[in-house]
């Protein structure tokens, strides 16, 4: 298999990109019951059309059409004809380093056990728009006592060395105060409380500790009033992750849930007006779409949700935002050739996603 260089005068006119997605389906001879399975390997299909081009262009247009011998050899075409904004390259992580992995248990659902309610604590569950647009924000009633709280105590075991964040979507009367506290279930490690002032709208609050000496127990986390204020407000979105800030969030019911459309992204220095949902990114020579705005924190991290949701096929320690995102393809059909007087030649073709 050859990469055929695409003539650089053949531009397209119209693209069309969808997305293939391969899927098992089988059906019982005895129940009717049918199962479908989604297989790994998503790959974009491409209906494109050149632009009209005279003969001299479309000699050069057949010359490159027959050394892809059918669908034999590759070739690359641009995503978008826009140049894409974002830096030359960054470092990222996959293959579990690099996924978000959510580890608080029922991230929308403080009514569920796995939510301790301290002193008098209660839960009106599902009483308030969420960030996502549904109606999944829960009340916290913490009138009763000062020291109402909710709490978790996770399943993620606490290591020397390593940093934890906690982070939940939260708001109230506009001034309220609340802490949000992480540490260890044994109080053995440290901890790190930060005292947060809500708005009236969801806004995202965090905080993080760095575990020191030898920790015991598993990872904790608490929302508690404080004396004099935030006796109502409303919740949404728990994560608590392995780093050193708040990534995508992901949501959770009985068990962890790691999210496989992220990568975590190092060395990328983002703005809010670059790298936007919709745009089109090649990462190790495959072609995705951000289905989130990319927003570096303080670190210097970000988080790129993409689609299709499959993990990369290489662990490389690189991946390039280029300047004019590509798909590496392969023909599927023969091209159509029309030709019109002048002579005008109409070229189009059909490209199925190669890796």
């Amino acid at each position: 298999m050859t990469l055929v260089t695409y003539p650089a005068a053949c531009k397209p006119h119209l693209q069309q990109w969808t997305l293939t997605q391969p899927m098992q389906r089988s059906r019982s001879a005895w129940t009717g019951r049918e199962k479908r399975l989604v297989i790994s390997g998503a790959r974009w299909s491409l209906a494109s059309e050149v632009i009209p081009m005279r003969l001299a262009t479309y000699q050069a247009w057949a010359s490159f059409a027959a050394q892809c011998e059918g669908g034999l050899n590759t070739f690359q075409v641009y995503a978008t004809p826009a140049t894409q904004s974002g830096p030359a390259s960054a470092t990222w992580a996959m293959d579990g380093s690099g996924q978000v992995v959510n580890y608080a248990l029922y991230s929308e659902q403080f009514d569920n056990a796995a939510w301790s309610k301290l002193n008098t604590a209660a839960i009106t569950a599902n009483s308030v728009v969420a960030p996502d647009g549904t109606t999944t924000g829960d009340t916290l009633n913490f009138s009763g006592n000062v020291n109402a709280a909710i709490q978790q105590d996770t399943a993620l075991t606490a290591v020397a060395s390593t940093t934890y964040t906690f982070s939940v979507y939260l708001y109230g009367t506009a001034g309220q105060t609340l802490t949000i506290y992480i540490g260890t279930s044994s109080g053995v490690g440290g901890s790190s409380a930060a005292t947060v002032t809500l708005t009236a709208a969801f806004a995202r609050y965090s905080v993080t500790v760095t575990l020191g000496g030898s920790p015991t127990g598993t990872i904790r986390v608490i929302a508690s009033r404080n004396s004099g204020t935030a006796t109502t407000l409303y919740a949404w979105g728990a994560q608590v992750e392995i780093g050193a800030a708040a990534s995508t969030y992901v949501a959770t019911t009985s068990a962890a849930t790691t999210s496989r459309a992220a990568f975590k992204v190092t060395g990328l220095t983002v703005s809010s007006t670059n790298m936007t949902a919709g745009q089109m990114l090649t990462i190790d020579d495959r072609l995705y779409t951000l289905t989130a705005d990319v927003v570096a924190d303080s670190g210097g991290k970000a988080v790129v949700s993409v689609k299709p949701n499959l993990a990369a096929l290489t662990t490389s320690t690189s991946v390039a935002y280029v300047q004019r995102p590509y798909a590496v393809v392969a023909m599927t059909d023969t091209p159509t050739v029309s030709v019109e007087p002048g002579p005008i030649y109409r070229v189009s073709f059909t490209a199925e996603e190669v890796f």
